[in-house]
């Protein structure tokens, strides 16, 4: 990530670079470290609201904060898109219903926009017992469905307020955790009538809240810490 001072309407500019160097819209794990990084860092006011501009848009940002460091933080993500022209995904009637075959297994996707494309499978299995690194590349890179490639969620839904997930992220690989992803498994969860709009994603990484209530953004909450700091010479 690369911060970027922002005039007029938004604080910052959150510049975002995946793994193979591509350009990534929004990272939801990223503009948490971001926003906590700029604040603990004194490069704010003393603001606990920030505005920060994204190859998504604007996104709003609350800090929670304890003796001058952030701890979590909540992010109004914008509102969840199906039109399939948004996400984009081609030649799929109902964005919310997608059947991906792969030898094994049978897979029925739901695909989403939070700014980054998205395909959600709902599965039977644990997903630690899945194959995420030979399904998700071949999802990911599946160009005659999801044109701009796509990020992939492996989900078991635990009960209406809990899932257990694992992502294949676009550009990147597996990833212990993913903001943007997490609201599109909640997104596609309310929609298909599987989930409540308050529901814990479990990740190997943590656990993210996220709250929907459908007419409104998408809130996600969780939690940042710094863990290391360095130089890059240039």
């Amino acid at each position: 990530m690369v911060v970027r001072p922002c005039q007029g309407i938004c604080e910052f500019e959150m510049i975002y670079f995946n793994a193979d160097g591509s350009l990534a819209e929004m990272c939801g794990n990223g503009i948490r470290c971001f926003a906590k990084w700029v604040f603990d860092h004194g490069l704010t006011a003393t603001t606990q609201d920030l505005r920060i501009m994204t190859g998504a848009g604007i996104k709003n940002v609350h800090l929670d904060v304890v003796s001058r460091k952030v701890t979590t933080i909540r992010v109004d993500m914008g509102p969840p898109q199906f039109e399939a022209a948004a996400i984009p995904v081609i030649g799929q009637q109902n964005t919310l219903s997608i059947t991906l075959p792969f030898p094994g297994y049978e897979l029925e996707g739901a695909a989403v926009s939070m700014g980054n494309p998205h395909c959600v499978l709902f599965v039977d299995h644990d997903p630690s017992e899945m194959d995420v690194g030979t399904i998700g590349p071949a999802i990911e890179n599946n160009i005659t469905v999801f044109p701009e490639k796509t990020n992939v969620q492996f989900v078991k839904v635990i009960d209406r307020n809990n899932v257990k997930a694992r992502i294949w992220e676009r550009g990147v690989g597996e990833t212990l955790a993913s903001g943007t992803s997490s609201c599109a498994i909640v997104a596609a969860g309310v929609k298909r009538g599987l989930l409540d709009p308050v529901c814990i994603v479990h990740l190997p990484g943590g656990e993210l809240s996220i709250d929907w209530q459908e007419s409104t953004s998408i809130f996600m909450t969780g939690a940042a810490e710094e863990v290391f700091s360095g130089t890059i010479e240039l």
